[in-house]
């Protein structure tokens, strides 16, 4: 929609808002996130109770970790969106 204008407030928002989320969600989620929990799930379904708690510790807080990290690209991402929806441009100015 803001192609016509590539130098328009609106189309760098957009453009900042689609980085955000495609570096820090998409690429976090498919790099990080989803092999430690291929990581989590090679624990053995028979696994003693001292090794779940072995695994859980050592899950738990980098998962958490990068899951923060990733609610924060995503909430800049929206602050962006946001940003470019409320922006005033004048629309008569070339």
């Amino acid at each position: 929609m803001h192609f016509p204008q590539p130098r328009s407030g609106r189309f760098w928002l957009v453009a900042l808002a689609c980085a955000l989320y495609i570096g820090g969600c998409f690429l976090l989620t498919v790099f990080v996130n989803v092999p430690l929990n291929e990581e989590l799930a090679r624990v053995a379904e028979g696994a003693s109770s001292a090794e779940l708690a072995g695994a859980r510790a050592a899950y738990e807080g980098p998962w958490n970790f990068w899951n923060g990290v990733r609610t924060v690209f995503s909430s800049l991402a929206f602050l962006a969106l946001i940003g470019a929806c409320l922006l005033c441009e004048d629309r008569g100015a070339s």
